[in-house]
């Protein structure tokens, strides 16, 4: 029984989200007590990077992508919490059927959001960018 239940848990987006809600901001904070205690300009981690740890260092940067993944999640999860209410149970259930019906229609975009940025990118290709490259 604990084997199939516990592969059932890890078989749920839900369980994913749940998880992910909980460790991504922990995991940013970690990053941001590392670089609190870090000298200023000094590398994070031995690399060698000068600034990591400056207000719009990779470091801190990194720590604000996990904070707002991990808001997602959260939201998620909260979406999840309010099917068990009478009088939000059905919104959450027809926004998901919804969502699940236009899966083929967001597939369809995706492609062709796909081909005409590889057809731009290849008509725009010998264009110098900004800072003379």
């Amino acid at each position: 029984w604990y084997e199939r239940g516990l592969s059932q848990y890890l078989l749920s987006a839900f369980n994913w989200l749940d998880v992910a809600a909980a460790v991504l901001p922990a995991c940013a904070v970690l990053l941001e007590r590392a670089c609190a205690r870090a000298p200023p300009y000094a590398p994070l981690g031995g690399a060698a990077d000068e600034g990591a740890c400056e207000y719009n260092g990779p470091a801190l940067q990194w720590a604000r992508v996990l904070l707002a993944a991990g808001s997602l999640c959260l939201g998620v999860q909260m979406l999840q919490r309010m099917q068990g209410f009478e009088l939000t149970g059905w919104l959450v259930m027809v926004l998901l059927q919804n969502i699940a019906d236009m899966r083929g229609f967001f597939l369809i975009v995706s492609l062709a959001l796909y081909i005409f940025g590889q057809a731009f990118m290849l008509l725009i290709g010998g264009v110098a960018g900004e800072g003379g490259e």
